[in-house]
């Protein structure tokens, strides 16, 4: 049986982001400190939503989608502060 863990690995992230001044100084330094909670909400959103799709497919897809746009979002961020 295939068991999806990858919610354990936003809520980590999340946990750190709480628990570790990196984190919140990774904010800061790309001028994102207002947006840092945000993400970080969002992905405890998504994190609970991979963990109820574990029962319920439909709330499983729409997790993935919002955590990919949210991943491909901090890319962009990324992309945006090395030029």
């Amino acid at each position: 049986m295939y068991f999806n863990v990858k919610f354990v690995f936003f809520f980590a992230y999340a946990f750190t982001y709480f628990n570790a001044p990196h984190m919140k100084n990774e904010f800061k330094r790309f001028g994102l400190e207002k947006m840092g909670l945000t993400t970080i909400l969002l992905e405890i959103s998504g994190a609970l939503g991979l963990l109820v799709g574990l029962k319920y497919y439909f709330i499983l897809m729409i997790s993935s989608l919002c955590l990919a746009l949210l991943m491909f979002a901090g890319l962009m961020v990324r992309i945006k502060i090395e030029r």
